[in-house]
This record gives C-alpha cells, sequence and structure tokens, in this order.
C-alpha cells in the first residue's frame, strides 16, 4: 500500500511539473486575421462566399508567391487578382516580392488592403511594417498628414459607431473611374483611433490615381497606378473588404468592378492566406495551437495517471522462472552445435553414411558407412531413376560440392520407402 501512495505522489508531481511546462503561462488569444476561412468580423469568409456564389473562380493561396507563376489551380498566366492585407503576420522574403512584381507587371491586378487610415485590432497584434511592405511590394510610400507637429488623429475612424450609416465612416468615390462605377459611397471601420496617411509625392514618381476620399478630412483612401502590364490598386482600410464591412454601402460594388475590369476569363480571384498564417507548409505554431493535440495530451496525461494507480500486481517482486529442461531442448541444443560448426558438404555425406548403414543392416552388412550401389543396383523395389539421383548427389558432395540438405534428406526418406 506504503508503494502505492509513493507512486501516487510521484505521478501528481509530474502532472504538476507537465503543467507548469506547457499549459501554465498561456498567451492572450490573437485577434482573428483576415483569412478566407475566419468566419470573424476580420475574416475574408463572406467575400469569397459572396464571390463563390457569383461564379467567380477565387482561390485561397497558401503558398509563397513564387507560387503565383506555376500554381496548378491558376492555368492563365494573367488577368489574375490578387487580394493581399497589410500589414502582414508573416512577412514575406525579399524573393518573394520579386516575383510578386513580375507577377503583377505581367498582366495582373495586386489589390492591397492596408490598414492605414483604420486601426483595427488584427493589424495591431503584430509589430507592424506596414509602410515599409507597402514600399517594397507597391513601390508606393506614404507619410502621415501631421497638424501641429504631431501625427493627425482622425476623428471620423476613432471608435465603431453603432449607426452603420453614419456619415462620419463614409467613403466618397472620385467620378470618372471604371472602377467607382455605380459607387455612392463606401464604408470603413476602425477599432481604435488612427492617424491619416497619404502618398508622398517626392518618392513616389510614377503617376497615382486617386479613386476615393474620406469627405470630411478630404483626404483620399483609395489609389490605383500602372505596374508594367498590370494595375496595383491600394486601399488605405484594413476592414472595408472584411466579414464585418463588405456588405455596408457599396462596398462589394468595388469589388464587383474590380473583377469586371481585371479579371480575365480564365483568371483567378486569389487571396493571399499563406501570408496571413494559413499555410500549406509545416507551421509549428499552428500545430501547437490545435485543440486535437491539446486532447491527446490529456488522454495520455488521463490513461498513464490510471495506470500507475490502477490495481495491477506490476509492483510486486519480481517471480524467477524455473525452466524444466525436457530431451527435445537436448536434442535441439546439439542439433544446433552440429548446425553452427559443420558445413552443407559434411552434413549432406553424414546423411548418407547414416542411409548406407541402414541398409546394411538390412542386408546383414558391416556397418562401416561406406556406399553399397551394387547391392542397391540389383533391388526390383528402388526406381532406377531415383537411384541415379543418389549416386549424383553423393558424387558431387564427394568432390566438396554443397548440396540443398533438404533436398538430399527427401530423396533419401523416398528411397528408405522404396527399400521397405
Amino acid at each position: 500500500m506504503r508503494d502505492r501512495l509513493v507512486t501516487l505522489a510521484g505521478a501528481l508531481l509530474a502532472l504538476v511539473v507537465i503543467y507548469g511546462l506547457f499549459f501554465a503561462e498561456q498567451e492572450v488569444p490573437e485577434p482573428a486575421r483576415p483569412v478566407t476561412t475566419e468566419v470573424a468580423s476580420n475574416g475574408l469568409f463572406a467575400l469569397k462566399t459572396w464571390l463563390d456564389g457569383e461564379g467567380v473562380a477565387t482561390l485561397s493561396l497558401r503558398e509563397r508567391y513564387p507560387e503565383l507563376a506555376a500554381h496548378p489551380e491558376l492555368p492563365a498566366a494573367t488577368g489574375n487578382v490578387l487580394l493581399v492585407a497589410l500589414p502582414y503576420y508573416r512577412p514575406p522574403r525579399e524573393a518573394e516580392v520579386a516575383e510578386l512584381k513580375s507577377w503583377v507587371q505581367a498582366g495582373n491586378t495586386l489589390l492591397i488592403m492596408a490598414a492605414l487610415n483604420d486601426t483595427s485590432d488584427w493589424s495591431t497584434a503584430v509589430p507592424s511594417r506596414l509602410i515599409d511592405d507597402l514600399g517594397s511590394v507597391a513601390d508606393t510610400y506614404f507619410r502621415a498628414i501631421n497638424e501641429d507637429g504631431d501625427d493627425y488623429r482622425s476623428p471620423l475612424l476613432s471608435l465603431f459607431d453603432d449607426d452603420p450609416d453614419a456619415e462620419r465612416y463614409a467613403v466618397e468615390p472620385r467620378e470618372g473611374h471604371p472602377l467607382v462605377e455605380g459607387i455612392e459611397r463606401m464604408a470603413a471601420e476602425s477599432d481604435m483611433v488612427t492617424s491619416i496617411w497619404v502618398p508622398d509625392a517626392y518618392n513616389n514618381g510614377d503617376l497615382i490615381l486617386e479613386l476615393a476620399t474620406i469627405p470630411l478630412t478630404g483626404t483620399p483612401l483609395i489609389w490605383q497606378r500602372k505596374t508594367g502590364d498590370g494595375q496595383t490598386i491600394i486601399v488605405g482600410s484594413g476592414t472595408m473588404f472584411t466579414n464585418r464591412a463588405i456588405a455596408r454601402a457599396d462596398n462589394r460594388r468595388f469589388i464587383a468592378n474590380v473583377v469586371a475590369h481585371h479579371l480575365g476569363p480564365d483568371g483567378r480571384f486569389v487571396f493571399d492566406d499563406m501570408h496571413q498564417g494559413l499555410s500549406a507548409l509545416y507551421d509549428p505554431d499552428a500545430f501547437y495551437s490545435d485543440s486535437r493535440l491539446h486532447t491527446t495530451i490529456w488522454f495520455v496525461i488521463g490513461f498513464w495517471l490510471l495506470y500507475v494507480v490502477g490495481s495491477s500486481n506490476r509492483l510486486l517482486n519480481p517471480r524467477a522462472e524455473t525452466l524444466a529442461l525436457r530431451q527435445t531442448d537436448f536434442v535441439q541444443a546439439v542439433g544446433g552445435f552440429i548446425s553452427n560448426n559443420s558445413s552443407k558438404t559434411d552434413a549432406g555425406l553424414w546423411l548418407f553414411r547414416s542411409w548406407f548403414n541402414d541398409v546394411r543392416r538390412h542386408l546383414h552388412l558391416p556397418t562401416n558407412g561406406e556406399p553399397v550401389w551394387s547391392e542397391l543396383d540389383g533391388l526390383r523395389t528402388l526406381d532406377p531413376k531415383l537411384l541415379g539421383r543418389l549416386k549424383r548427389q553423393h558424387a558431387r558432395l564427394s568432390t566438396g560440392r554443397a548440396l540443398d540438405l533438404v533436398d538430399i534428406h527427401n530423396t533419401i526418406n523416398r528411397a528408405r520407402q522404396a527399400i521397405g
């Protein structure tokens, strides 16, 4: 009983150690990110579902950007649209960015949803490299508007308002551009106070078109620029196309215009899920956060604890096994010794000598192990072909050649049965 109590105490101590190592310090869950599988407010599930329902071919890209040029689900090299949310959760490598630019310049469209003029919870969950990423991916650099030496904090996008039609969230298009055709206004949201950003005229050499503005501040929110044979469209809102805002105002109409004017007949509307954490590659963070892993660990711990404290005789002193030797054990030991120390040739000759002695005893001759071929030739019950086979096997063994012992044994047995 004492042994069981000590074992139980040790098992409980081991559980405490495991809990302290793996489960004691739980990080605060990160907010939902803009990926196509996310149904929370920040996800893109609603946008993808709507596009699929409208017959638009979509693709969740869970590989790095170089796969765009040879992805099996992208049949067309041009006429595709890639939606990228910034800031990145998993920043791309420099080589990836170069491949992305080449892909856009070849005749595809890059649609960037950047958390510039709003500050949503998903965009603050990682150290922001938003301005650097925009400059790297879109070759467009931005600066914050200053007022009295400080960053201008927008009063219109400060906190989420209960009124979905509140004017202070309105985004109005500039007339005359195909991408804002049929749009009266769009809407953006923010979870906290935000700065207002505009393109830096000193660092952007190419022409940048302004497609929509925020009426209250008079600052633009959507821009477009030519990129080789393709297009780069920057939307300065990280929420406009997410689940919580895609159905507001005319936000969907803007996506519909992008599809109508920039998606080719065989093109795909691609979602960059890879760089927001939804990867087809091995992801250790996703592995360790998977609930199935936690369930398996708890099951193993529970089974082990049950085994430790369960009733069994495994804590008793082991009993010494008594070995009762039998005649077959002796025969097997001797046979094993002989087989390990004799060649196949010697074993075959020994089988023949044993058989020759049996025949000699049958014919009342001295048992010296010598061949009795002449006596065997006169036996009518012995098949001449079988006898000839025995002579050939014995002759080969006599010259030192090894033969199949099983075949020799079977042949001699047939001869014994024939002799009687």
